[in-house]
């Protein structure tokens, strides 16, 4: 199982995410880390596991208060060895062109009247999609969720409403994604607090998820995650 740590960058810090309520979000100060510069983030993270992937949210971006491309500059100079999978809004708003970056197009970025040829994706690199939801209810362009032949190789189910919460994954949701497109990598991201659920995920054939809060409050070490990467 490929487990993908995640960054929420706002202001240059990273920040604790939960339940996608971005403005009261504040400064990591957790059981692992410390300190909330993005650099000691990572090698915070790097401790319990070599991990190949992070995923940054430029939410300063995806908010159009700002971005944070200097600092992200310096994450991608400081980690050669690490692809980052970037969400900084709207395909837009994508300033940022390395080839260690992967970009993430979020739907709940996207305005929603915009209509499939408008998003350009046939036009733009490989990317990877997020399907954003929030209590719910699918965020952005209604046909982006009704045509399935539209996703790429690589696909976010995105449940903003359990980013740090205790709620879990949302199985139902993840299990109706995966119907409707059985041959894509689909990754979850939201709600994932132990070893329990992973392991439910991958019982349901999804082998990628997002993480953070089960890193922060040490619910997964070294140790499970070398175990889980091995299967």
């Amino acid at each position: 199982m490929k487990l993908i740590p995640v960054i929420d960058l706002l202001d240059g810090h990273v920040v604790h995410a939960k339940n996608g309520t971005r403005k009261h979000y504040q400064p990591v100060n957790s059981a692992l880390c410390k300190s909330s510069q993005p650099i000691q983030v990572i090698n915070d993270f790097l401790s319990l596991y070599a991990f190949d992937t992070i995923y940054i949210a430029d939410l300063n971006s995806i908010m159009k208060t700002g971005q944070n491309n200097n600092f992200i500059v310096n994450l991608l100079n400081h980690f050669p060895n690490i692809t980052f999978w970037l969400d900084q809004g709207s395909w837009a708003t994508q300033t940022l062109a390395n080839q260690k970056i992967i970009p993430i197009i979020g739907t709940e970025s996207l305005n929603p009247e915009t209509t499939i040829e408008n998003t350009l994706f046939s036009h733009c690199p490989p990317f990877i999609l997020s399907l954003d939801f929030y209590n719910d209810q699918p965020l952005g362009p209604a046909p982006l969720f009704q045509k399935p032949l539209l996703w790429p190789a690589t696909v976010i189910a995105m449940t903003l409403d359990r980013i740090g919460g205790q709620r879990g994954p949302d199985f139902n949701k993840l299990t109706m994604l995966q119907e409707q497109r059985p041959d894509i990598n689909l990754v979850a991201a939201g709600g994932i607090r132990s070893l329990v659920d992973l392991e439910q995920l991958q019982q349901r054939n999804i082998h990628t998820a997002l993480i953070a809060s089960a890193l922060h409050n040490q619910q997964l070490d070294g140790r499970i995650i070398s175990q889980l990467a091995r299967y």
